[in-house]
């Protein structure tokens, strides 16, 4: 205690103490943004009700309090247990001055403590293409102060790259667990399945291109593939929940020489889904070779809602090169796109026309980024969409 104390009245048994640490230095940091900042997924409401989507410079400060510094830490509060949990929540509140009559000006609270997001895990390949092959598994969420152990029953891990993420190269289970710090109890744990199909094919090699948009009601397909003469037929397949597939159409190969060739299928989206109550559909590519080997393309979500409702995904998430983003729009439309790090710094941007129905558009050039999470924020002509991109090596 510093000595000071500001109570209401003289002789008050409540009021506010000034409290020091004991050894020297600030006990306390803080940060203003020094440019315009993305105000995030609520936007920032003025003092006059208005409600505008950027800090403006010095706006914003990010403070932060070194609580062990002022005697709050887990290890010494209770007993020596560094895995203990001495409180769950704080709240913030500021004065106008430091009178003890001065008005409240705002609340910031309450702030979660030893809360840690559970971890969460994903994989770059979920399906091994023969009898071989290699998966990179991630941590998508790591918390530098958890420990993580990696396992499996049935698998092989052939390489453990760090506590965050492995390399394996056999189909199986992989288990991680996690604890907030080395010597407590397990806090949470995540599952990777790895399967492998035997009778498939390199399909990098084969397809090109797959793409889709809903038109007047209609499914427009469209996919370009090589070694045209080494496929047998394509089966268009169809899922209303993205799981469960069945077979919608069969497109047979066109002889020809070409190295490229192109391929274009019509599906009525309503055909067969009278019980359907989803808004979106899904569609994927099955390749039949002429020696009858398998692959299958990615799975490509469309929007059918009836009302035009404007929608954006991420597909696939998490990203490694390309992201491609799915937009739905009732009209053409102007878009800006916006990615964020973390830290709320723009990292990338796109202005562009978006026509009216679905519309698929990739974005590449993440190699050289931080792996982590970084929030898409979409404007599509008087709508904001914000999503989650995590981006992984």
């Amino acid at each position: 205690w510093d000595g000071t104390f500001d109570g209401a009245s003289a002789g008050s048994q409540y009021g506010y103490a000034g409290i020091s640490p004991k050894t020297s230095g600030a006990f306390y940091t803080g940060t203003e943004n020094s440019a315009t900042t993305w105000a995030g997924a609520f936007n920032l409401i003025r003092a006059d009700n208005s409600v505008v989507s950027n800090y403006t410079p010095g706006q914003f400060m990010e403070f932060g309090v070194n609580l062990s510094k002022l005697g709050l830490d887990p290890a010494t509060m209770i007993d020596g247990n560094a895995c203990g949990l001495p409180f769950r929540r704080i709240l913030v509140k500021t004065r106008a001055s430091t009178a003890f009559t001065a008005s409240l000006k705002d609340f910031v609270a309450p702030f979660d403590f030893f809360i840690v997001p559970p971890v969460s895990v994903a994989a770059d390949t979920t399906t091994f293409c023969g009898l071989v092959g290699t998966s990179l598994i991630n941590i998508i969420n790591p918390v530098s102060t958890s420990t993580y152990t990696w396992s499996t029953p049935n698998g092989h891990i052939a390489q453990n790259n760090s506590d965050t993420s492995i390399v394996v190269d056999s189909a199986g289970t992989y288990i991680v667990t996690q604890k907030l710090q080395s010597g407590c109890s397990v806090y949470a744990s995540d599952t990777v399945v790895i399967t492998s199909n035997s009778s498939c094919f390199v399909l990098q090699n084969i397809l090109k291109g797959f793409t889709a948009k809903i038109s007047n009601g209609q499914a427009l397909l469209n996919w370009s593939v090589i070694s045209n003469q080494n496929i047998k037929y394509f089966e268009i397949e169809k899922s209303t929940d993205g799981l469960h597939f069945t077979s919608a159409e069969i497109v047979n190969a066109y002889p020809s020489s070409h190295d490229i060739f192109d391929y274009n299928a019509t599906d009525d989206e309503n055909k067969n889904d009278d019980e359907n109550d989803n808004s979106f559909i899904y569609y994927r590519l099955k390749i039949i070779g002429s020696d009858g080997q398998i692959a299958y393309s990615k799975v490509i979500r469309l929007s059918i809602d009836d009302k035009g409702k404007e929608t954006i995904n991420i597909a696939p998430n998490p990203v490694r090169d390309v992201m491609q983003l799915n937009i739905s729009s009732s009209t053409d439309k102007n878009m800006e796109l916006s990615i964020y790090d973390f830290a709320g710094r723009m990292m990338k941007t796109i202005h562009t026309r978006i026509q009216k129905g679905s519309t698929n558009m990739s974005l590449s050039g993440f190699q050289s980024w931080q792996r982590g999470i970084y929030s898409v924020k979409v404007l599509l002509g008087n709508n904001s969409f914000v999503n989650k991109m995590v981006l992984i090596k």
